[in-house]
Parts: C-alpha cells; structure tokens; sequence
C-alpha cells in the first residue's frame, strides 16, 4: 500500500455531515468509516434517513453553533439526489455559506447528473444558487466527475470507496482458500432486499442450476422491506437457498470469510461503487458484478465476471464458469484482494478526504459559477453573453 502522509494539523475546524449509522447504505457506511478515524478539529453530525425528518433542526443548530468557532472552516457534505434530500443539503450549504465556511461535496450515487435534468424550471436557479459557491465535490472514480458536468468551475476530485478497518483486518487474517472441486460453490448476496439488486433473476439462475445437477448454495444478507414480493419469497426459497437477514459485525465478516463468491448483479439507478464488492475483495473473494453505471470502472477485470444485467442466463454462465475453474476463481481472488489492500483501504480513504478538506480550508478565494450560468448548463441551452 502506498505511504500517505498525514495531514498536518491546522487551525480551524472541519464540521462533518452525514448519514446515520442505521438504516445501513453505502453512504452511511463510508460516513461512519470516515469518522473512525475522527481528528481533533473535527465535528461529526449526523443527519437522519428522513430529509424532512424534525432531528434536522438539531443538525442544523449543530452546524451553526460549529460556525460560530474562530479561525477558518470548512463543511463536507454526504449530499442527496431527491427532491427533498435537496431542500435539507441546500439548507446545510446556505447556513455554511452565511458562516463564512467553504464547502466540499460528496457524492456517493450514479445518478445526480439525472436528478439535475428532472427538476423543473424554479429548481433550477435553486441549485444553481445553492452550488454556486461550493468549493470542491468528491467523487468515487474518474468517470463519475460527469454528474457534476453542470458545474464546470466546480474541482471534482477522485476519492474512491474503502473498506473500514475492522474488515481489512479480518481479511489478513482469514484463511482464504475457494472450496475445491467436488464441494459446492458457495455464493453470497450482501446487500438491501431491493429488487433492482437483482435478486429475483440470481434466485432464478441458482434455482437453474441446481435444477440441472450443479452443486452451488447461496446465502442471502441484507435488510428487507424495500419488496413486499421479496419479503415474501425470503420465506419460502428453494432448496440451497438461505435468507440470514441483515448482518453486521462478526456475523457479516463469517460470511464473507466463508463465501467462495459475492455477487451484486445490480441494476440499481443509483448504483456506482457497492461497498459490498470492496469488502468482498479485501477478503479475496471473486465477484460477479453486471454492466451497469461505474461498475465496470470501479471492479478490476481479473477480480470477477462482468455480465449484461436482468440476464438469468448471464448468471447462470458465470457461476458455472466458477464452478468448473476453481483455479480462475483463485486468481480472480487474489487479484481483486491485491487491488483492494492498494487502493480501498480505511488510511487512504480517511488521508485524501481530510487532505482535500485542510487544502479547501486554507484557500483564499472560491472559484464561483453563477446561478444563471449553471441554470443554463442544466436545461442545456448555449449562452448569450
């Protein structure tokens, strides 16, 4: 892993704003991963999975009593892509602003860049006004710096995902050995019960498979109530299927040491950078992942399989290829595991973002892009001027 140097301290104080621990998201869980390793001129707030929620009121009086402290400071955002999770990032932005703070971004979903085109006219000259003034947005890879391509004095910068530190640690120490030939694959889904995951067409190809002779289970991790179809059928799954519910703590790293294979065959609109694959990695556990958003730029080739999505068939091809190379699925392991121990660790994350936020804290002018400019870029139409 490459050496990072630590940010050296610095006057002022960062005031950063995120998601609760629970529900657990992608987002929240990078949230809490970055507050881990909390500095002594930071302030952690969260905000609640409601934007409309009264517990935003205590946030909000939170970052105010923050602003009032001497010296330079800085407010890091986890931002929304919905309506209403905009009217409560847009509150936290204008109250930073009016402090005197300068403002860094970060953005964690595939689809802001989609949640710009379908506002209507007022909003546009709403969040035209509201980022006008941001200092720098983060996002999780190279090809993701487009859903801020309505900004474009905005500095995006590229901060990728990590594993927190518990799960890297257990990873060293597991055991990792895929199961032979002549044992059953073993696969696990770690993720929400939401049927754009999908679920449906994974249950669909084991059932296949196992329809035909081949000898694969799958075990089945992640909160429920997103599908009442799915809550349902996690009570009554074919045979070699598991439903464990929602997993944290030892009980999610033993079935990650176990598993010979994660699979994540999304089609989630916000889908970019599953935490789930990462930690998969870490433990160098081959991933079959689909075509869809930044998944191709986030997974390295030589750690999984890459399919089309809503494909049963595409699947079902990838888990027999895996079964019948368990050699490719060691490679695949220990290459995704190499990638993962350089690149997605709990030190990297943590330095880059704390070194983004001491660099905008000491800058003396904010690169500004008018709400009419932004308005434009946002409805597409040229300028005038």
């Amino acid at each position: 892993m490459p050496k990072l140097a630590k940010p050296a301290p610095s006057s002022g104080v960062s005031v950063l704003i995120g998601p609760d621990h629970l529900p657990i998201t992608g987002q929240s869980d990078a949230f809490n991963t970055l507050k881990i390793g909390q500095q002594a001129d930071e302030i952690f707030v969260h905000y609640p999975a409601r934007p409309l929620s009264f517990r935003n009121l205590a946030v909000l009086l939170r970052l105010a009593a923050a602003l009032c402290a001497r010296g330079p400071k800085t407010v890091y955002l986890t931002i929304s892509r919905t309506p209403r999770g905009f009217l409560r990032d847009a509150l936290i932005l204008s109250i930073a602003r009016m402090g005197g703070a300068r403002t860094v971004v970060h953005l964690h979903g595939a689809d802001f860049a989609r949640f710009l085109e379908q506002r209507g006219r007022a909003h546009y000259w709403m969040i035209g006004f509201v980022y006008a003034r941001v200092s720098a947005a983060i996002v999780l890879c190279p090809e993701m710096r487009k859903e801020f391509a309505a900004f474009p004095g905005l500095p995006v910068h590229v901060i990728a995902n990590a594993a927190s530190r518990d799960v890297a640690a257990r990873a060293r120490q597991a055991r990792n050995v895929a199961a032979p030939a002549g044992l059953p694959l073993r696969l696990l889904f770690l993720s929400n019960l939401i049927p754009s995951k999908g679920l449906n067409e994974l249950i669909g190809a084991i059932t296949e498979i196992r329809g035909e002779g081949g000898d694969v289970e799958l075990a089945i991790c992640g909160r429920q109530g997103f599908s009442r179809d799915l809550d349902d059928l996690m009570t009554a799954l074919p045979d070699g299927i598991n439903y464990l519910g929602p997993v944290i703590g030892e009980e999610k790293l033993m079935q990650l040491e176990q598993a010979d294979v994660v699979v994540l065959p999304s089609y989630y609109s916000s889908e970019a950078q599953p935490i789930c694959l990462i930690e998969a990695m870490h433990f160098g556990k081959a991933v079959i992942y689909t075509d869809h958003n930044y998944l191709p730029d986030c997974i390295p080739e030589a750690a999984g399989i890459c399919i089309q999505t809503r494909s049963v068939t595409a699947l079902s091809t990838a888990i027999r290829t895996y079964a019948g190379d368990r050699a490719l699925l060691a490679r695949h392991g220990k290459e995704g595991q190499h990638f993962a121990r350089q690149h997605h660790t709990e030190e990297v994350y943590g330095t880059r973002v704390r070194e983004l936020l001491l660099r905008v804290r000491r800058q003396q002018h904010v690169q500004t892009v008018g709400a009419s400019d932004v308005a434009r870029r946002m409805k597409g139409r040229p300028r005038n001027d």
